[in-house]
Formats: structure tokens, sequence, C-alpha cells
């Protein structure tokens, strides 16, 4: 190996020649191994014996020879596996599966001349017997001493560059004698004047120390045949001792997957004091990206980047640094901004950037945690505390778009945002493995690594030979995964049936093993491999100390890790997550892991964990739950130590944060069976630490008879509790804790390791951050500061307080614990999702709404969704929680959507929501996002328009069509609603699309520009339109002034649709829904909507008393039936006025068991009585109850507020009359029927007090031309002193209601009814929509 310093091309002759006369470095001693390998042979069989056989006879041919050869080693077993067809069927019984196995034993030799080995190897080749065959390898080595020649060839270098130097001083001596004499200066002399300018020469030389590193790698190639590392020597800089070097090599020869780098010895005043890299490993992700979007203060003492550039590279890590190189450079130069340096600080400029083409280049390293270097200038070479580049991530992707994948990749490799932990030990059955790497390879972001655990697994196990067969294709694509299973063999077989659970869950795991494309972007995969079963608190805390994440995931590929209930499932099912899960508790971890809890916003206390509703396999007769209780999510945190105390209500897939994991040792090797449980109760125990709950069920989890619960169950009779009592009796309160701090410290004194106490509280211990069965070379590497410390004792140096290097016990906690240095930057997710294969046939679309309700405007949405399904692709963000999860409809929308994002049970933090929205749309690459009724919504339009307008390199604006949706308006002084919201951002909007032509004048002529309720106007270039300087008051009732030109036009008018579902037509869906004998031939009048007091129940309960009364005196007697549909917060009182029987005698309300029974089962059971609470039904019911229940239905709305509800147009195209307020855009409905030729009549009606009211009149009903938010409403009583204006309006409403009771004309009506069903039908209603979308698109087309 040659090494080549940095020096060579820096210093000047002289300091070159004392450099060179050090003698740790003119003449390097070669560190002797305990043997030299010469050689190797691997022999191969299909018979185990056979290829033993020859191994040992190979091994007996060199003792012969006098060559050393070590005992044959078994290497792994390649597996092959293939099918043949029985019989000429398809049919996968027809196929018989064979196998195919090969084994490999290989002796090596050593300490021998190149000679000997061949004529060795020849020899066994000679006499290999049939069915073995050979692989055999020499090995060349040279001295270390290639180096003379390379530092000659510097020198010359040197001397030739100061000779130029000197010339070209030479050429210009005379103007530089003038200017010196000009300023008074000494006249220099020409010996002095080349030295300054060769000087000068050299000074620019150091600061360009990417060049100069560039030329030395040239140069090296040339002795490939002599080396294979560089060792790069920063200027000022030496070897602290004779064996430094030799470290350096003997770490590059252990590893040679990285470059290697150490501490160094800054010299101050004659004593030597270290400076050291403060971070727990080179990390790449955080020299480049960390920085930038880290939002906090930078630590002065700390950086993520080395002390020094003097390291020892291998030259394949070399070759791979310049492969990609070019990407490093092109994201450097559209991304990378510098700050203002001066001429000193400029050398530390270029330090950094030599850090950031590196580590952009994804290189690894290994640390020595000693100083084996001495810096000998006036401040260390590497000024590595100083910020002063950052990386602009959106300017990169809009110019240079491939640089984006580079860095996406570099952060997941490096730095994920979760770090997901699979245990393997025999799992029973393959495709328990294989399907739960499905439900991971499926997942919406790829931003996380994996990490398989193999503890020991049989290798007689089917599932062993699939997670080997997947190591060696992640190993052959540079450790990443591309989302294809190694066996497609089980492709199309349906592993798990959700069909009886899809109107449970708004997303389902995959249910088979076929993969239908490779992921864009590939997901890093390490599989660690235990030489023998340690458990699987030991496996998972392997994964914890190779995991490169501040929070990890725990999964286990057979399920059966927790320990919270007595039952057990056998079931062929594997653990499963859902395609979203992980980018939503992702989403949730970086905004409340390792941060006080929102709750009392405590600074003493910190979240430590997240966990989430669990969704566990049932049986196959019934469909899954939510819990394994009644209830669907997991208990609240203030409950959680309570319920500890009996049983453990946390199953083990949690999202744990990695410092807090190791803050409490992590879990416990002595537990075995009630891990988890026993890792909750020490979390918990150490004070400082809570959980909290976020997210939805999508971790579907399955128990079975061979898991480690069963087991453990069985083997304590059943219970846990006096194993996990026994090992923390301060939780319990079986002691206090000062008591158990002094017995901890007796057990971990010196003195008393061998007491009685030795087992007292066994898992309260450090954790231990380096395992030598796994990573022997940290291990060594650690040991080594000890040893050096030692060596250099002689030294007048000040070490470092190294982290991590000794324990120390804490008040706090009543363990021994190590000192644990928290992450230097934040969890964040990478802004850019790459995770499937682009659909640029389709848009992104992002549609918010604040729930999944039966409701019209939920009604309208969802249809919206349907209508442009197949033109884009759609996220839906749902901004409120219900106290009932899933939604009601979540099963509807989920058939129209891609993915569904619940933001309040992601947080409920406002900011937070909006940084969600904003990851959601940089991540999905939005180009139309749509709002309809949701805050955070409008306040994202807000701050994203403002971005656009304001944003020099990245047009938010120009790439994202921002449009919102309408649906009523709402009359003073209840003006801090949806169209004022709407009118804020108004001027951001390319379309605002509204349900009828009454609200677009409303915010053509009312709204305008904006709206001061809020502050200013939106658009403050027409602020002097709105306010009126001279008096300082607003103008327009406080409104702008009227909208005009484009900005009136981008409102247009789309009316809600006449939906009946199950069926594509509208005049199908009638017609079907009309189809055979009416339930009653009594007349009936029906409410349906939410019982809330929008609706107004009250006043409609008025209206039918009045109807009621008035039908029976005039027919003998005879009643009509009321119906009330849906349910709110007036339910109850509602119930209480029919049940007293004053309103429409005799009332029955149905049982609470018919209330989940269809309504024909519900009126069956009514028999004759006339009075119905039918509840919350379907919409499906809805319709059926409005062309059934009744001969001669009449619809009756009394609603205080309305859009164009969705229910008058069900009825009116069942022909079911209908007799309303003026509200909303109703009035353009009974307009759309004058359209299509049916008589509209409009009459006024003349009350007792003489007052005027008109009143349209058809055969499909009457509307009331009252503006139905001008009626002043009382919602205490049915009775009292109601306004005089609001009891005529009652009294003639019941006049209608009676009028349409006799006319009987059903024929006539349903051919009326055809003007809505055509007018508003579903098919108009889609064509309008896709017109809108249209259009959009090419704005948004012309725009880019």
């Amino acid at each position: 190996m040659a090494t080549a310093p940095t020096s060579a091309y820096l210093l000047p002759k002289t300091t070159l020649q004392s450099f060179l006369r050090i003698p740790a470095y003119s003449n390097v001693p070669v560190p002797t191994p305990a043997s030299t390998l010469a050689g190797r042979v691997t022999i191969k069989s299909f018979m185990p014996d056979h290829a033993n056989f020859v191994a040992y006879y190979a091994r007996h041919a060199a003792l012969k020879r006098r060559i050393s050869a070590q005992l044959p080693v078994h290497l792994r077993t390649e597996l092959r596996r293939w099918h043949v067809t029985k019989a000429p069927f398809v049919f996968d019984k027809t196929k018989e599966v064979f196998e195919q196995k090969t084994y490999a034993v290989q002796v090596q030799v050593y300490d021998t001349d190149v000679d000997s080995v061949r004529a060795w190897i020849a020899h066994v080749n000679s006499n290999l017997p049939a069915g073995v065959s050979m692989v055999a390898e020499t090995f060349e080595h040279s001295d270390f001493g290639s180096l003379d020649a390379s530092i000659a060839r510097l020198e010359s270098m040197v001397k030739s560059e100061q000779e130029r130097a000197r010339q070209a001083a030479e050429a210009a001596l005379g103007p530089a004698e003038a200017a010196a004499q000009e300023l008074g200066k000494r006249k220099l002399t020409f010996e002095e004047d080349v030295r300054a300018r060769a000087d000068a020469f050299v000074k620019n030389a150091m600061k360009d120390l990417i060049s100069t590193r560039d030329s030395i790698f040239q140069e090296m190639q040339f002795n490939r045949n002599h080396s294979n590392a560089i060792m790069f020597l920063d200027h000022c800089e030496t070897f602290v001792d004779d064996s430094a070097l030799a470290q350096f090599v003997k770490v590059f020869q252990k590893t040679q997957d990285g470059f290697v780098f150490s501490n160094i010895f800054k010299v101050r005043e004659g004593e030597y004091e270290e400076v050291e890299f403060t971070e727990e490993s080179y990390n790449p992700y955080d020299i480049t990206i960390a920085t930038t979007l880290n939002t906090e203060e930078p630590n002065e003492k700390r950086s993520p980047i080395p002390p020094t550039t003097s390291m020892l590279v291998p030259l394949a890590l070399m070759e791979k640094y310049y492969k990609s190189r070019n990407v490093a450079e092109s994201i450097c130069a559209a991304g990378i901004k510098e700050f203002e340096t001066s001429e000193v600080q400029a050398s530390s400029l270029d330090i950094q950037k030599f850090w950031h083409l590196l580590a952009l280049s994804d290189v690894g390293a290994y640390f020595i945690p000693v100083p084996l270097l001495i810096h000998t200038g006036t401040k260390p070479s590497n000024a590595h505390h100083d910020r002063r580049m950052i990386v602009n991530l959106k300017a990169v992707k809009a110019k240079f778009p491939l640089g984006i994948k580079h860095l996406a990749t570099l952060k997941s490799r490096w730095r994920p945002s979760v770090s997901l932990i699979i245990p393997f030990y025999n799992v029973p059955h393959g495709l328990w493995f294989l399907h739960t790497m499905r439900s991971i390879s499926v997942q919406s972001f790829s931003d996380f690594e994996i990490i398989i655990v193999d503890d020991g697994s049989d290798k007689s196990f089917e599932s062993f030979g699939f997670l080997s067969e997947l190591e060696e294709k992640v190993l052959q694509n540079d450790g990443l995964w591309d989302g294809e299973l190694p066996f497609n063999d089980f492709a199309n077989m349906t592993l798990v049936d959700f069909r009886s659970s899809a109107e449970f869950h708004e997303e389902l795991p995959p249910p088979t093993l076929k993969s239908e494309t490779k992921r864009r972007l590939p997901i890093p995969l390490r599989v660690i491999r235990h030489h023998k079963n340690r458990g699987l608190s030991e496996a998972r805390n392997t994964g914890v100390r190779a995991a490169r994440s501040h929070q990890v995931f725990f999964l286990d590929p057979d399920g059966e890790s927790a320990s919270s209930s007595k039952f057990t499932f056998c079931s062929r099912r594997a653990d499963l997550i859902t395609k979203t899960h992980l980018e939503k508790i992702s989403l949730a971890a970086v905004n409340v892991l390792d941060r006080p809890p929102r709750r009392g916003r405590r600074a003493d206390v910190v979240v430590g964990f997240i966990h989430f509703p669990v969704t566990h396999f049932a049986t196959a007769a019934t469909a899954p739950i939510t819990s394994t209780s009644a209830v669907a999510a997991p208990p609240p945190p203030a409950a959680l130590p309570r319920l500890l105390r009996t049983h453990n209500p946390v199953a083990s897939a949690a999202v744990v944060s990695r410092w807090a994991y190791m803050r409490v040792g992590g879990m416990c090797a002595r537990v075995r069976g009630f891990e988890d449980w026993d890792f909750w109760v020490r979390l918990l125990e150490s004070r400082g630490v809570e959980g909290a709950v976020v997210g939805d069920a999508g971790f579907w989890y399955r128990r079975h008879a061979q898991g480690l619960s069963a087991k453990a169950n069985l083997r304590n009779g059943g219970d846990g509790l006096k194993e996990i009592r026994s090992m923390n009796p301060t939780f319990f309160g079986d002691m206090s804790r000062p008591e158990a701090m002094n017995l901890l410290r007796n057990k971990n004194g010196s003195t008393a390791k061998e007491s009685a106490d030795g087992e007292f509280m066994p898992c309260y211990k450090s954790f231990n951050l380096f395992d030598a069965d796994v990573d022997s070379v940290a291990v060594w590497l650690q040991s080594l500061r000890g040893k050096y410390k030692q060596r250099l004792k002689t030294l007048r140096a000040r070490w470092s307080n190294r982290q991590n290097s000794s324990p120390e016990t804490h008040d706090s906690f009543i363990r021994h614990e190590s000192i644990l240095q928290r992450p230097l930057y934040p969890a964040h997710i990478f802004p850019f999702n790459l995770a499937v294969k682009e659909k640029k046939e389709r848009k992104s679309l992002m549609y918010m709404i604040p729930w999944m309700v039966a409701g019209g405007a939920d009604l309208y949405d969802l249809q919206v969704l349907k209508a442009l399904n197949s033109k884009v692709s759609t996220t839906l963000v749902v901004e409120r929680n219900l106290e009932t999860h899933p939604h009601p409809w979540s099963h509807l929308f989920s058939n129209h959507v891609d993915e569904i994002f619940h933001l309040q049970l992601l947080s409920n933090d406002s900011q937070i929501q909006g940084s969600i929205l904003d990851y959601l749309a940089e991540s999905r690459d939005c180009q139309i996002a749509v709002n309809s009724r949701t805050v955070t919504g409008y306040s994202a339009f807000e701050r994203w328009g403002e971005l656009g307008r304001n944003y020099e390199v990245f047009d938010l604006k120009s790439r994202i069509i921002l449009m919102d949706i309408l649906h009523m308006h709402h009359p003073a002084p209840d003006n801090s609603n949806w169209e004022h919201r709407s009118g804020r951002v108004s001027r951001y909007l390319t379309r605002r699309v509204v349900v009828s032509q009454e609200l677009r004048n409303h915010l053509i002529n009312i709204i305008g520009h904006g709206d001061v309720i809020f502050g200013q106007p939106s658009d403050k270039t027409k602020t002097a339109d709105c306010w009126d300087s001279e008096y300082e008051v607003w103008r327009h009732r406080g409104r702008c002034v009227p909208l005009v030109g484009s900005d009136a036009q981008k409102i247009v008018v789309v009316h809600p649709p006449v939906v009946f579902p199950e069926f594509h037509s509208t005049s199908e869906g009638a017609a079907m829904l009309r189809s055979g004998t009416p339930m009653s031939q009594r007349p009936a009048l029906f409410f349906a909507g939410r019982v809330e007091a929008q609706k107004d129940p009250i006043m409609w309960l008025r209206v039918a008393s009045k109807a009621q009364n008035e039908w029976q005196s005039t027919h003998r007697g005879q009643a009509a039936d009321m119906h009330i549909i849906g349910a709110g917060s007036l339910l109850a009182r509602v119930h209480r006025h029919l049940a007293s029987g004053t309103v429409v005698p005799p009332a029955h309300i149905p049982k609470r068991a018919l209330l989940d029974e269809s309504p024909d089962h519900r009126i069956a059971a009514a028999g004759s009585a006339l009075s119905y609470l039918h509840g919350e039904v379907s919409q499906r019911d809805v319709a059926r109850l409005l062309a059934r229940a009744s001969a001669n239905p009449v619809l009756l709305v009394t609603s205080r507020l309305e859009g164009v509800p969705i229910v008058i147009l069900e009825s009116l195209a069942l022909g079911v009359p209908v007799v309303t307020l003026d509200c909303g855009g109703i009035g353009e409905v009974f307009e759309a029927l004058t359209k299509h030729g049916v008589r509209v009549q409009r009459d006024e009606a003349v009350t007792p007090t003489g007052s005027r009211v008109g009143v349209s009149h058809s055969v499909l009903g009457a509307i009331v031309h009252v503006r139905c938010e001008s009626l002043p409403r009382k919602m205490e009583e049915l009775s009292g002193d109601e306004d005089a204006l609001l009891r005529e309006v009652e009294d003639i409403m019941a006049e209608e209601v009676i009028r349409l009771w006799q006319s009987r004309a059903v024929e006539d009506r349903w051919d009326a009814g055809g003007a809505i069903r055509t007018e508003f039908g579903i098919e108009a209603f889609a064509r309008k929509w896709r017109t809108i979308f249209a259009d959009v698109v090419k704005q948004l087309e012309d725009s880019v």
C-alpha cells in the first residue's frame, strides 16, 4: 500500500524535507500479521460428504508440502428451486417443486510464495473426483515501500511550480519595484520577490483542496499494482507515533468499504489538546442536507463534519466517488448557496465543499476514536464548526430534477425518518414472511430503512431460504431493495380475504404477493445475523444499535410479540401494514417524539413513544376488529401507568424514540415472552417520558399458538404479572425509590458484584452501544482509546470527555446508565416522495374535506371524486376527527381516492397540520388542490399563494392550481365562515365552484375581493375601493367593491347531483326505487337531514302538528304518517316531544334494536302507528323511504340555512313533492322545472295581519318566498310567543302540505320529476366537472 501526503503539493521544499525526516513517515514499518493469506480454494459439490472429503484432502496436501493451512470452513449453501409440470393443466397442484443444494467448503493457505500455492492448486485440481468442482485464488503482497517514489515525484512537481513562479516574478519585477518606491516601502530584492511569489502560489494551492486530491488520485492510478489505498495528510499534520499509520491500515484491512479517519491533537502552548469527532458515527446526509432543514440554532460545540480531512481511502471507494462526482457537482451547482466569506475563511469554505462532494457521493466511513494525528498549525485545518453552505432542495428540484432521486436515496440510506426493525427467528411459514415484506414494499414513501435481525434461525425452515435469497438480491443492488420478492411462485395466491372487513377500514393491506411494478425509489435493507439464538430482546437491541434513524418501529414477520391478551389465534396470516402506515407514523413521530407533550407542555417530560390502534386478525368467520376490546383507540397516556400494573395494553408495533430506548437500557434479555411489558414499565418508570396516541389502525396483528406470548403464558400459568412485578418493585410500589437506588449502587459497586443482590432488578442497566458478536470492529476501536491513553501517558495531553465512554448513575433513573448524547439534528421527513412509479397520464390532486359523514356537502364531494377518479391520482385530506373511527362514509370515499390522511389523528396542533399539508403537496408533486370547507386548507392556500408570489427560485403558484368549493353563505352577524375565508384567498384561486347562482351573486356583489372580518382585504391593491381614508370607515358595509372581469368569471356554478346508490343512471335508479307497492296508503310527511339547529326540527314539528290537526279535522279523524330521518344533537329533544304525544299522536318510537334494522322492518314492527323516528340511515334507505313508505308522501324543509339540499333533488326526482322556504339555491331548482316545461304558478298569500307572502305552486310542491335566514327562530318550545311572521309562514306551509296530500297526482309528479332527473342527474354533474377539470389542466400546462 502506498501513501501520498497532500502536503507534497502544498509545502515548499524546506518544509517537505523536514517532514520527510520524521521517522514515522520516512520509514513506515509494515504491520506483521499473525499469518499472511497466500491463496485459497473453494470446493463445491452436490454431496456434502464429497465436498468435505476433498477439502480435507486439500489441507493435508498443503501440510505435506509444509504450507500453513487452516481447517476447512463451510460456506453458505446455495439453493436453487424450479418447477416441473406433472400434467397438462395450469393449476398449481399439477406442478412439482424441485430443489438443488450446492455445498461449498473453503481452505485457505498462508505464509508462502505464489509458486508453491500454484503447485498445490494444480495438485489438488488433478485429483478431483467426479461431481466436485474447485475455484482457486492466489494473492500477491507487496511491501509498503512505494511511498518513496511517490514522494520523489511530488517533490519534483513542487520544484517545477516554484521555478514557474520565479520566472513569472522576474518578468514582473519592474512594475513591482516602482509600486514599492511610490508607497515609500523598502525595495524588494530579487530573491525576496521570488520567495514572496512562491509563498503566494503555495497559499493559493492550499485553498484548492479538491483539485489537489484529484491530482494525487490520478497519480496513484499508475501505482495500482503496488497499492490499493491512499493515505491523505493535511498540511501541518503528522502521525502521533510510529504505530498510528498501522492502526489506519488495520482498520482498512478489517473493513475495506469506507474511508478511515480519526481525532487529532492540537498543539497549544506546548500542550496537546484533543479535537474530537463529536457524533456517534459519520453520516453523509447530516453533512449535506440536515443542516439545511434544521431550523434550530447550530450547536457550536458539535458538527457532523470530521475534525480533519486526513484519511485513509481505498482506491475502490475513490472510484465510486468519482463515478458519482458529476451528480454531486450538479447538485452543488443547482442548489448550494454559499455565504459571503472573508479571505481568511476561504479555506474553511473550500473544506466544506470537499465534504459536501464526498458526502453527496454516498461514501461511508469508519471513525477511530483516538487522536492519531497531531496538528502543528495555529488552528485546526478544518474549521468544522462553521456552517457556511446550505443546500436549497427546491432549487435542486427545479434546476436538476435527477438530483432529487440521488438525495432521497442518500436520506433513506443514512438518516431515514424511521428504521423498521424486523426480528427474524424460525418463522413457521415462509408465506408469512413474504406477505409481511410485500406490505412493506407497497409503502407510499421511501424515507425509511429495513433492518432484519436473524436471531440464529434454523436453516431448515423455508422462511430462512426466502430471507437468504432476499439478502443476496439486495447485496447485488448495493444494499437497496427494489420491492420485488425472490419467489413469485405464490404471487397470485390470495393469502387473506379482506372482503368482509372492507366497510370497517379505509385502507387494507395487500391480499396477495403480486407485484405490479418495481419501486421508483428502492429501500435500504440490511440483514444482520446472530451466530446463535439470543432472544427477541437482543434481536431488537441489535436492530436499534444499527438503526440510523432517530425513531424505530418494530414489526414481526410471524406476529406474536406482545403479551396483552389471554387468547391466541392460529391463522396462516402475516403481520401486515397498510400502504400509508409508515408514512403516517413517521409524520407523527417527527413532530411528537422527543418533544414535550401537548397536554400541559411540561418542560421536564418528553414523548418517548407513540402507539396507535391495532387491527387484530380474527377467525375466518368474523370481520377484524380494531382492538382487543370495544374501544378502537389504545388507552390514553394518563391511564397507561395504571393499566400496566395489571396487564400490557400496548402492542409491540409502536414507534419508539431511539434515544429513549437506549436511555432505559433497551429491552431486557432476562425476560422471555413479556419483553414488551417489561420495557414499557421501565420506560414509564424512568420519569420524564410518556407516550402519545396518534394515527389510525394501519397495523394488522396476528397471534398464533407458536408465538412467544403463547409459550410464555403456558410457562407462567397464563399470567406474567408475577415475573414483571418481581423485576420492577418500585413501579408496583413494593419498594421505595431511594431504597432501590441504594441497592442498585451496592450491586454495581466493585465490592458487591458477588453479593446476594446480584439478581436484584437485573433489567436496570446501561445500554451496550457495541456488540462484539455483531460488530467486532466497533468494539476493538472503542478498546483502542484506552490503550492509547496508556501509550501516550508521557505526552502532556488533554483528552476530551468522550461520549458513551464511561457509565454514570443519575438520580433521575434508578439504573447504572451511560452518558448518551442526543442527536445533533431533529428528525424530519424528506419532502419529495419518489416511492411509487410516476404516472404522467394522471394529474396529482389534493382534495381537502372536514369529515366523511352522511351529509349533502359530503355527498357532493364524493361525487366530484367519483367523476374525476379516472383522470387524477387523489390524496384525500380529512381535517377533523370524530369520536368513532373510521368515519361513517370512509368506505365510500376510499373507493375513489388513492390515499386518505386524517390531520387530527396525526396532530392537534394547527401549525403541525399546516406543515403536514405542505409535505403532502410537495411529496405528491401536487398539481391541483381543492378545498371544501376546511380552515386548514384555506390557511394553506394563503401560504402557498404568498409563496408563489415571493419565492424567487421555485414558483409554487405556477405549479399548483388552487380551487375551492362553497355550499352556502352565512348571514350577518355570523360572518366568519367559508365564503369570507374564500374571499381572503380569492386572488390565488383559479376556480371557485359554488352550488348555486344565488351564492355566486353573493360572492360577486357582497364579499368581493375580501372581508375585513379577518383583517385587511387580501388584495391590497384594491384597498382604496374598500377604505374611506377621509372618514376612516370601511365602505360597502365593510366589504370591498363587487367583482368584475376575470375575478367574476372564475366563479362557476355546478349544482349538486341527484344520486341513487347502486345505480349509474339517475333515471334508472328513480324508476327502480319507485317500483313495488307502497308500505302505507296514508299520506306521509318527511323530515330528512341532520337533527341540528340549522335544519330547525322544532319548526318542522310545529308545521307538522298544524298540518296533522287540519287533516284530521277535514278527513273524519284520518291521520297522516310522520317520518323523521336523521340524527344529531337535537334528537333527544325531538324524541321527548314525540314521546309526549302532544304533537302528532299516537307516536311510535322504535326500540333500540329496531334502529339497526332496515326501514321495511321498522315500519312493519310499528304496525298502525303514525310517527316514526328512524334515526340515522344510509343514503340508499333515505331514497327507499321517500319512494315507498307512503302512497302520498311530502317532504317538508324548514332549514335556517341551506345551499341546494340534495334530499330535495332526490325527492323531486322520485316524484315526491316538497314544501320549503326560500333558502340558498332552492329557488333555482323550481326555476329548472319551468325551463323543462313544468308549470309553476306564483301567487301571493295574504296573512291575517295583512302581510303578503309569495308562494310558487307546482305539481311537485311549493316554495314560500321568505328568506329562511330572515325569519326569527325560537328553539326552546313548540308554542309560545313566536314572531307573527313566523307563525303566519308556518300556517302557509301547513296549508301547502294539505294541498299536496289532497291532490294525489302521482303520475303527473313522476313525469314532472323528469326535469330534475335531466337537469340535476349524475351524468350532467360529472360532465360539468370534467369540463372544469379539462380547462384547469390546460391552464396548468400553459403555465408550465
